[in-house]
């Protein structure tokens, strides 16, 4: 009998662990999504705020004479805030597998014409 409550108690404990690593899981999913976007913007101004601090009139000037417009130092952080956000959700359209793959074709084809034109004389 005790074997048996044991068993039970033993796969109780693992359907338990098993609920909380789960429930973790979709925890950290949640928080990613909910926070991603907030953890952007806070870079991101960070980011505006110490190009202000170091360089801001330059950047100002830059980006003022880029976009033709008049953008003053003091909106460098919200704009580099923006620019994070915005970038946050962009996504790459090209993986590590893919250069991988383009790596191969471009060998093969390299091996291809030097064979073609060793075999040509």
């Amino acid at each position: 009998m005790k074997k048996v409550v044991g068993a039970l108690l033993a796969g109780v404990g693992v359907g338990a662990a098993g609920a909380v690593g789960v429930a973790g899981a979709v925890a950290i999913i949640i928080i990613t999504i909910l926070l991603k976007p907030l953890f952007a913007l806070l870079v991101g101004w960070v980011i505006g705020f110490g190009l202000k601090l170091i360089a801001g009139s330059f950047v100002a000037g830059a980006l003022s004479a880029i976009f033709h417009t008049a953008i003053a130092a003091s909106a460098l952080p919200q704009i580099f805030a923006g620019i994070a956000l915005l970038a946050s959700f962009i996504k790459p359209s090209h993986s590590v597998a893919d250069e991988h793959a383009n790596k191969e074709k471009v060998k093969t084809s390299f091996e291809d014409l030097k064979t073609g034109l060793r075999d040509s004389r």
